[in-house]
């Protein structure tokens, strides 16, 4: 229908004054006009695709967007995912918490008794994750920390991914609030906590020496990727972590920069939008 894929991202297309992003079988459609959508809708309907228009934006892949109209922010939420991740659990009815994980980080705990309870633990930690990536960087070290045992979970580690659920059953209403500057610009913050499970995890585990990254990327002055995790390598110091976190950022961010520019072309976007 005469797209071109992205150079960068083969499931986002571009067409002058319009773009697409393909998600598994979900299209997300972005036209300057509205004829434009309705008429490439009719014609893949009568190559043969079977479509279910859903509307507008307002919600997309489980992620609901509520914008507003006094100050432009936009509310995103994910409160379907957590009443089921909730339920899934089985703790309709716990005791909610004001935090999603104590001060103390969690270890391997080799010595410790197995996890007992009934729910599949890869299931929640993999719900835990989808909500962590879209909606909720509050809890991304948290559910990271939990991500890690997903192999071979303990009651501690069962312990750790109820206290986040606990969080998130007072919070389940809230979300991330974005406010768009209207310049497309990129900004990318890192941090690194050197061996920071040193005295947590057995002195024999060179995970106990390993240090986390901590990554913020933000777009138009809104927070667009975030990640806290284990480092792959060793640092052998604060300056050595701090260089493996950033090296590692950039390797995000570098594309990122190169997927940008290609829209901002594909679609001539004003100058004024641009950094």
């Amino acid at each position: 229908d005469g797209f071109v894929a992205s150079k960068f991202d083969p499931c986002l297309l571009f067409k002058r004054d319009m773009m697409l992003v393909v998600y598994v079988d979900d299209v997300g459609i972005s036209a300057k006009h509205k004829t434009d959508v309705d008429q490439m809708v009719g014609r893949l309907r009568k190559k043969g695709f079977e479509l279910t228009r859903e509307g507008t934006f307002s919600e997309f892949l489980g992620i609901k967007f509520e914008k507003n109209s006094d100050d432009g922010s936009i509310n995103m939420t994910q409160k379907g995912l957590i009443a089921k991740i909730i339920e899934a659990a089985g703790m309709t009815d716990c005791n909610p918490n004001w935090t999603p994980a104590s001060t103390t980080p969690i270890g391997s705990d080799p010595d410790g008794e197995p996890m007992s309870e009934s729910w599949n633990y890869r299931s929640i930690i993999g719900m835990l994750l989808y909500l962590t990536t879209n909606t909720r960087p509050d809890c991304a070290f948290a559910v990271s920390q939990a991500a890690r045992f997903s192999h071979d979970p303990k009651a501690s580690h069962a312990t750790a991914v109820k206290t986040i659920i606990r969080y998130l059953s007072r919070t389940s209403d809230k979300g991330m609030i974005v406010r768009p500057t209207g310049v497309l610009g990129l900004e990318n913050y890192v941090d690194a906590s050197f061996a920071g499970n040193y005295g947590v995890e057995p002195a024999e585990n060179p995970v106990s020496v390993k240090s986390r990254t901590g990554i913020i990327i933000f777009l138009a002055g809104c927070p667009l990727i975030w990640k806290s995790q284990i480092q792959s390598s060793i640092a052998l110091s604060t300056f050595h972590s701090e260089y493996a976190g950033l090296s590692h950022s950039m390797r995000i961010l570098i594309p990122l920069r190169g997927l940008l520019l290609e829209t901002v072309e594909k679609l001539n976007l004003p100058a004024a939008i641009k950094s």
